[in-house]
This record gives C-alpha cells, structure tokens and sequence, in this order.
C-alpha cells in the first residue's frame, strides 16, 4: 500500500502545500486533499507509485517505460482544452513517486443532483453532448478515461459537468466484462462510449448503477413512456454488444445534436414557451438593475475614498461598463496573429490570448476562438524552447476546433497547420486550399497555402498564388517573403532580390526579409553588400533569423570561431530559438571547425539530436529529418546507424537538394566515396548554390577527387 498521510512527504518544492486528509488509497496511488498556501486555493494531490514490471496491462516492460508512459500521458492530459476536464497544474517525481497536482472541482455529485429522479430530457441529452465532445478530443491524441461514471462526475459551481483527468493518466479501470467485445481494454476507447451509453440511461430513468454492475439485460428495462425513441436507440447503439456496429464519440456528439434539434429547438409558434419568456425577460430586467446598482456603488466608494484612489480603481470601472464585443475580440485576437508573423513579439501573442479568453470565458466552445487560440498555441511552440506542451496544446486545439465546427475556414487553418509540423503536406495543403476558398479574406488562410506549398517546392504553384495574395493584401509582406525564398530556391536572384526589397519597403523592419536579401546577395558573391544588410537588419530588430544569415556568411567566408559565435544566438534563449534542432545542429556543424571546440561540437550534435528525435517520433518518413539525423549519427560515430537512415532517406526519392547534400556529407564521413559523388550529383541538379558546394569544410577532401569537377 501506499504510505498513510504521516508516512508521505512532500518534496521541498512542494512545501508551500500542505496535505489536509487523505481521499482514498490504492496499491497504484493514493489521493490528498491539500491547501496551496501560495495561492491560496484547496488542490487535490495524486501520489502515484512507480509500478513493477507487468503490473499494468500497457504493455510497458519495466519501471523506466512506465515512468515515461505516466509522464507522456500527464502532458498529453495537460494540453486538453475541453473545460470538461480536470485541470493538471503540476507535475513532479520524488523518492519512488510521480506526484501529480491537480484541481479539486467545486460543486454537486452527479449522484446528489439527480437524487434518483431522471433528470430533464434535454438537459440529459446536453450533459452527454457536452461528456462525449470533451472524450472525443481525448480519443483523439489516444487517451481513454476508462472509469466515466457518476461518481467521478461533479457538476461545478458553474453548472458545468465534469470529469476527474487522473484516469487518464493510469487507465486502472474495472475491466468491463461485455459479451461481444472480448478486446475492451482499459485503453480502448469504446468503454468510454459505453459508459456513456448507461449514464445516458441513468439520467433519463434516475437508476444509477456502476458500469460493471450493468448487464445488457438492463436494457430491457421499461423506457419512461414520454422517453423519444431516438434516445431509447441513441441507447441501445452506444451498449450495443456487436463490435463493428459500435459508435464513435463523434457519432455520440452528432446523433445528440440531431435530437436536440429535432425535438428541442422546434422554431415553430406552438413551441414557444411563454412563460418561460416572460420568465426570462424578467431576469434580463433584474441583472439590468443589478448591473445599475453596482456602478453606482462602486462610483460612491471611488468618491468616499477621495480621488487620489482613482487610478486603483477606474481600470476596473471602465472594463465594467466596456460593453462586450465577441466579434470585436476575435477580429483583435486575428488582427495580433497576423501581426505577430511580421514581428516575432511575445507580447502580441500575450495580447491575442487575452482577446481570445474573453470570448472562451462566455462561452467555452466557440469554435473560431478555440482555433486561433491553437494557432496562438503553436506560435509560441514554434517562438520559444519547443516545449512539446505547447504543441500538445496546438494539436488538441485544432481537433477541438474542428469538432466544433469542421467547415469554418480559421478551423481548418488550425488543422493544416498543425498537419505541416506532423510534415503531412498532401493532408495540410488540402485544409488550406479549403479554408481559403471558403474565407478568401483570411489572411493566414493564404499564409498557409502558400508556406505548404513552398515546403512541398511546388514553386509553379505556389509563386502565383503568392503573387496573387500580395496584391490583394496591399500591407502584407509576408508573401513576398515567401515568394523571395522561392525564387532564392531557383536562383532567380533579380526576381528575389526585387520582392524582397518591396517587402522591405512595405515594413522596414522586417527580420525575415533582411535574412533573405542577405542570402541572395550572398548567393552572387556580393559579400561585403551581405554584410551590410545582416548588420542593417540587426540595427532594426535583431532576430534568430538575423543571427543565421549571419553566422552562415562567416561560415562561408571560412571564418568559423565568428560563426559560431553567430550561430551560438541562434540556440540562445533570449535572442534565438533554443528548442530547434535545425540550430542546433549548425551550431555543432560550425563548432567541429574551430580548434579546440571539438567536444562542445558533441554535446550540440547530442542536443540537436534530443530535439530532432521529438520531431522525427512525428514523422519517421520526412527526407529532411532522416538525412539531417543520419548526418549527426555519422558525426556521433554511430555508422551503422547512420547508414541505416542513409538507406531510408535514398528511398524517399526526394527532389530536395538540401537532402541529397547532407547525404553526401554522410557517405563521405562513411567513407563511401562513390555514393557521396552520387548524392553531391543530384544535389546538384536539383539546385543546391554552387557556393555551398565549394566552400563547405566537410567536402574538401571530396573537392580534391577529379571527378567532383565533372558533376
């Protein structure tokens, strides 16, 4: 068993709580309820044991597995947006322990509300709605509660239902014995559905029974007899015994929708209730009154206090009589998205959130405002350390997103977006071409069209389109910095070199542009004029992109101590991006080079590899990250791995030249001459600037071989 209360100590950073009474207690974990002395609120604290091997039926083979499973699933349940959920606020492990701090709701048992009477129809039917669009977001990222019954189900002060997140994270639920589906685990989704199904049922008959205490038999119960036969069947299908007939908690979500709508939202005159209206109308008089009472009190307590207490209070007076725009927030949340991608500026993402939680506040299942808050999301995973929080946050968004609402164009830039960093470019460009058709006004919808199809090098289509949304959004550069990069990867220096410079003169101040008109100007041999611009675009606003363009000119200049102090901003935490495996991985390139750095080269290649290895677990196939990892294993002296990934880049066929260089540099570090040649060949043909291929460090001996000169 887990230690009593008096036995369990809570590490020292965890001193500020103190354990009140413990809950419950298992072999697996035990439950506190605690006080967060620092802010001030009452928490519930989850000590889980670190379990032998086979103790759990994960699959999981020893301590170190599992530990990572708990800890894999605790951040996935943390990224959930549904408000449905238990919030986690803290994670940490100590002396054999993950100790998982989460909210302790605040309200009624489901059990206490009903009090064994069904509850009213639609309020059942919205209570299941609301519980199947929260584990439909769940199912998506591969959690399954596995315990959903009425006693872990509160109804909050709010009037919200909801639902424990610790089974989550352990999956120890009782093992539903249901005839015709031998194979339903704790894992599988589909005994949340049919635990949904019986609450169903115990809502609409106030018969509250335990999952496993339920035999199909009860099914045959008598239905109340003003019951719809809709729900009796919504019902029957979602305990159904056949497996191959069993719903989805999409299907859950949409056959409730299609009842609500068809027996409680009736337009009609005859469905109007008019003393409810009446009722209604009332109460809106009343809060109009309550509203008028509380400004003159606080005007009386402004005036009592003396105007020297203005300040303190008048903030809070004027966003009391502010009246509420949902459309004015959304349309300030997009207009700082937008801005953020000219201006890296963490506050603008700040301000873009704020806008953003006003509209959540009211109402938690805004479709819009939960897609640009994943965009927001996926900014500051792209902006900061690349917490994966932040993308777990991002991807569980844009399902939420599209549950809510899967034909509205900012929810499918949401998906496609998150799509691109997963590199399923075919599935992204098809919700961006999507979106735009249905919003051609949405900025980001072209944004994101275009940036897939740059990353897909389909440059014939995508340079038009750039073109065409350039002259439709008169003040945006972003396209023309798009459209610059493109044509940079085509050596159409004049093409590239004039859009960047309209870009520069739409917004001076533009990072991305300077970066892109260095390397262009690098590109010709007009090195000195480079220069200037890298130190321009420093001058105006320093970027990570600012601090490459810089690092890779001194590279290429074979001035490489100065590279890598370049290059080391680019991995810094306040100037660069510190969690991308791209910078790193030049970071520890230019450091092999300079004397004496050779193990601070190691230790980078090691952080790059971290990096890439979280990238790569989301895309095994991508040709990029496979050459780039085969590239550091090779440096690391891992050949045979090396190898090995070699192997599976060559059989992506890919057309990017960048792939087929790191390739190149891989066979030479193998010493594997005549496939390095091979590989430089078609990096060659598909386009790679002849300067990389002269002037990199790691092909001089290559250079030397007579037939590098006729590639």
């Amino acid at each position: 068993m887990v230690p009593s209360t008096f036995e369990f100590r809570l590490p020292d950073s965890l001193q500020h709580y103190r354990l009140d009474v413990r809950i419950s207690d298992s072999d697996l974990f035990s439950v506190y309820q605690a006080w967060d002395s620092k802010l001030q609120r009452t928490v519930l604290i989850h000590a889980i044991r670190y379990m032998a091997a086979g103790s759990i039926s994960d699959g999981a083979s020893d301590d170190h597995s599992l530990n990572l499973l708990y800890l894999q699933r605790a951040r996935q349940v943390a990224a959930l947006q549904h408000p449905a959920f238990s919030r986690i606020h803290a994670l940490e492990e100590f002396d054999r322990y993950f100790i998982l701090i989460t909210e302790a709701i605040q309200g009624k048992s489901l059990v206490d509300l009903v009090q064994r009477s069904a509850l009213d129809t639609e309020l059942a039917l919205k209570y299941v709605r609301h519980l199947a669009t929260a584990l439909h977001e769940a199912h998506a990222v591969g959690l399954v509660h596995g315990n959903l019954h009425n006693a872990n189900l509160v109804q909050d002060n709010l009037g919200m239902l909801r639902m424990s997140s610790i089974e989550f994270v352990l999956h120890q639920s009782i093992d539903l014995r249901i005839d015709g589906l031998p194979e339903c685990s704790p894992s599988d989704p589909r005994r949340d559905v049919y635990s949904l199904g019986l609450l169903l049922l115990a809502l609409v008959t106030g018969r509250f029974s335990h999952p496993a205490q339920v035999s199909p038999q009860d099914m045959a119960l008598s239905w109340p007899d003003k019951l719809p036969q809709e729900i009796r069947k919504l019902i029957v299908d979602m305990t159904t015994q056949q497996a191959e007939q069993f719903l989805t908690s999409q299907q859950v979500i949409e056959r409730c929708s299609q009842i609500l709508s068809e027996y409680f939202h009736s337009t009609t005159s005859s469905a109007i209730n008019l003393p409810k209206l009446k009722q209604d109308l009332q109460e809106m008089r009343n809060q109009r009154r309550r509203h008028t009472l509380a400004i003159t009190a606080l005007l009386v307590v402004l005036t009592g206090v003396g105007i020297w207490q203005l300040p303190t209070y008048f903030p809070k007076l004027i966003s009391y009589l502010t009246p509420f725009s949902e459309s004015n927030e959304l349309a300030q949340a997009a207009r700082d998205l937008t801005e953020y991608t000219y201006k890296t500026d963490a506050k603008l993402l700040d301000a873009a959130e704020a806008h953003l939680q006003k509209i959540l506040q009211r109402n938690s299942e805004h479709a819009a405002a939960v897609a640009y808050t994943s965009i927001l999301y996926l900014s500051k995973y792209n902006a900061e350390k690349r917490d994966e929080i932040w993308f777990q946050k991002a991807k569980a968004g844009a399902q939420r997103a599209m549950t809510l609402n899967g034909e509205l164009a900012i929810s499918l830039i949401a998906q496609a977006k998150v799509l691109q960093w997963h590199h399923r470019l075919d599935e992204a460009l098809d919700l961006s071409s999507r979106a735009r058709k249905l919003d051609p006004d949405n900025l980001l919808a072209w944004h994101s069209q275009v940036s897939v199809l740059l990353e897909m090098r389909q440059f014939s289509e995508a340079i038009p389109l750039a073109m065409e949304g350039a002259n439709k959004f008169p003040r945006d550069r972003y396209l023309l910095d798009l459209q610059g990069g493109m044509y940079l990867s085509q050596k159409k220096f004049n093409e590239a070199e004039a859009v960047l410079n309209t870009s520069l003169q739409r917004q001076p101040d533009s990072p991305l542009a300077y970066s892109l008109l260095a390397e262009c100007l690098t590109l010709q041999e007009r090195n000195v004029e480079a220069l200037r611009v890298i130190q321009q675009g420093l001058q105006v606003r320093p970027n990570v992109n600012l601090y490459s363009a810089l690092a890779n000119a001194k590279f290429r200049a074979g001035e490489y101590a100065d590279a890598a102090a370049a290059f080391s901003q680019t991995v810094s935490r306040d100037k660069g991006v510190a969690g991308s495996y791209l910078r790193w991985f030049e970071y520890a390139e230019s450091l092999m080079w300079v004397e004496g750095r050779e193990n601070d080269a190691v230790q980078a290649y090691q952080r790059a590899l971290e990096l890439l290895d979280i990238r790569f677990s989301r895309s095994p196939d991508d040709a990029t990250l496979l050459s780039i990892k085969s590239m550091i294993m090779a440096r690391l002296n891992d050949f045979p791995q090396a190898t090995t990934l070699a192997n599976r880049t060559i059989a992506r066929k890919s057309e990017d030249p960048y792939v087929h260089f790191w390739l190149a540099y891989t066979f030479e570090l193998l010493q594997q001459r005549e496939q390095a040649l091979a590989e430089l060949k078609l990096s060659k043909h598909f386009g790679i600037p002849n300067q990389m291929l002269e002037t990199h460090p790691g092909l001089r001996s290559l250079r030397e071989d007579p037939r590098f000169a006729s590639l």
